[in-house]
């Protein structure tokens, strides 16, 4: 982006500086592409660092991690307790009969 805005900057003042009414007028120095880059690289960065901090709250972010954390765990206790019940009824008899019975692929 700081990029395409230097080499922007640079042919807009091409431009203006190739037009005989208003280079006689109000010439423009020419843009220095190499030396304007690093400095819009940094003020563009800058500026986006700023807009972050506007945004960011540490609060927020934190409660939201903790609320995520809480649920992850009260899911995953879910999922123990039915993958407990299951395998405690996949080893009773009466599901290693309907298993064994069951219709197979390769049968």
């Amino acid at each position: 982006e700081a990029a395409a805005e230097v080499e922007r900057e640079a042919r807009e003042v091409e431009r203006w500086n190739s037009s005989p009414l208003l280079a006689a007028k109000a010439p423009l120095p020419a843009v220095d592409v190499e030396a304007q880059l690093p400095r819009r690289i940094e003020r563009k960065q800058q500026e986006a660092r700023e807009r972050f901090e506007e945004r960011y709250d540490e609060g927020e972010r934190s409660a939201f991690a903790s609320a995520y954390e809480t649920e992850l765990h009260n899911r995953q206790q879910l999922i123990d307790q039915l993958a407990t019940l299951y395998a405690e009824l996949y080893a009773a008899p009466a599901f290693q009969r309907i298993a064994y019975n069951d219709y197979s692929a390769i049968d």
